[in-house]
C-alpha cells in the first residue's frame, strides 16, 4: 500500500474516531436527552376538526412528533398538531377512514433535516372509531380510555408505546427502540415485538399473548390469558399473578421469575443462562414433570408422573426452585 494511501486512510479513521468520541461526549453531557442534543425547532400549532359521522377508522403516520389519542368530548374528531412550517401534514377522509400523514416532499428537501419536536399530536376520537393504525418514526405513542371494536396496530421506531384503559379486537405493537407499557388492556390476540426496550404488562386480559424482546426485560402482573408465550434474547422475565391455560416462557440470557401462576394445561420454563424461580397454584401431584438442569441445583424431580397438567423446566446454567401453593 502506498504511503499516501496509508496517510489518508489513517486520517480518515482518526477523524471518524474523533467524531464518535465527540458524539459520545455530547450525548453524555445531554444526559441522553434528545431535547438537549437536538433543540426542538420553532413549532406552529394547528388544529383540524372532522365530523365523526361515517368515520370508523384512523390511520396516522408521524415522522417526528409523538402521538396521543384520547376520548373526544363530543361525537367529532379534533386534532391538535405541531409543525415547523405550514403544510407539513395532510389530512384526508376516504372509505370511512381518516388518514393523517406527512406531506410528500422531494428527497433533497429532507437531507440533513431532523426537526425534533417536543410536543405530541393530540387526536380526540369519538366512540364511533373502530380501528386505529399508527406509525411513529421518532416519537412516542400513547392511547388512554379508548375501546375499539376492531384492531389496534402500532409501529414505533424510536419512542415509547403506552396504552392505558384500552380495549380492541386484536392488538399488535412493533417497537424498535422504546419501552412498551400496557395497563388495563383487554384484547383477543396480543402480539408485541420489541428490539430494544422494556415490556411491561399490568392488568391484561387476552385470549392469546405473544411477547418477543431482543434486548430488554419483560415484566407482567395480573395477567389473564388463554395462551401465553414470552421470549427474551437478552433480559429477564418477571411475572406475578398469572392465569393461563398454557404458558411458555423462554430467555436466552436472563433469569425467569414467575410467582402465583395458575395453569390449566401446561407450563414450560426455559432459561439458557439464568436461574428459574417461581410458585404454582396446586399440588405437585397435579403435574407430570420433566426437568433438565445442566449446571445448578433443582428442587424438582428430573421426571415425575403426576396428573394431566404438564410442567417442563429447562435450565442450562442456573438453579431451579419451584414451589407449589395450596
Amino acid at each position: 500500500m502506498k504511503t499516501s494511501v496509508k496517510v489518508f486512510l489513517s486520517l480518515g479513521i482518526g477523524l471518524l474516531a474523533l467524531g464518535l468520541v465527540t458524539a459520545g461526549i455530547g450525548f453524555a453531557l445531554g444526559k441522553g436527552d434528545f431535547n438537549r442534543i437536538f433543540p426542538a425547532v420553532s413549532q406552529l400549532e394547528g388544529t383540524k376538526d372532522f365530523s365523526g359521522d361515517g368515520i370508523t377508522g384512523l390511520v396516522i403516520n408521524n415522522d417526528y412528533n409523538g402521538i396521543s389519542i384520547v376520548p373526544s368530548g363530543d361525537e367529532d374528531i379534533h386534532i391538535t398538531y405541531y409543525e415547523a412550517e405550514k403544510g407539513e401534514y395532510t389530512f384526508a377522509v376516504a372509505d370511512h377512514t381518516l388518514t393523517v400523514e406527512p406531506a410528500k416532499k422531494p428527497w433533497w428537501q429532507r437531507i440533513g433535516v431532523f426537526p425534533y419536536q417536543t410536543k405530541s399530536m393530540v387526536i380526540e376520537v369519538p366512540k364511533t372509531i373502530e380501528y386505529v393504525t399508527a406509525k411513529a418514526d421518532a416519537g412516542s405513542f400513547a392511547m388512554e380510555a379508548i375501546a375499539l371494536k376492531g384492531d389496534l396496530t402500532i409501529e414505533s421506531d424510536a419512542g415509547a408505546v403506552t396504552l392505558k384503559g384500552v380495549a380492541s379486537k386484536n392488538l399488535s405493537v412493533d417497537s424498535s427502540a422504546g419501552s412498551v407499557i400496557l395497563a388495563r388492556v383487554t384484547t383477543d390476540q396480543l402480539k408485541i415485538s420489541a428490539d430494544a426496550g422494556h415490556v411491561s404488562l399490568h392488568d391484561v386480559t387476552a385470549k392469546d399473548t405473544a411477547v418477543k424482546v431482543s434486548a430488554g426485560k419483560i415484566t407482567g402482573e395480573n395477567l389473564s390469558v388463554t395462551g401465553l408465550t414470552m421470549e427474551s434474547d437478552a433480559g429477564a422475565v418477571v411475572l406475578n399473578t398469572v392465569t393461563a391455560e398454557t404458558a411458555k416462557i423462554k430467555t436466552s440470557a436472563g433469569k425467569i421469575e414467575c410467582a402465583k401462576v395458575t395453569v390449566a394445561k401446561s407450563l414450560t420454563l426455559d432459561s439458557d443462562c439464568g436461574a428459574i424461580r417461581g410458585s404454582l397454584y396446586g399440588d405437585m401431584t397435579d403435574f407430570t414433570i420433566t426437568t433438565r438442569v445442566d449446571m445448578g441445583e433443582s428442587n424438582l424431580p428430573r421426571s415425575y408422573q403426576g396428573g394431566d397438567k404438564t410442567l417442563d423446566v429447562f435450565a442450562d446454567a442456573g438453579a431451579v426452585e419451584i414451589d407449589f401453593l395450596q
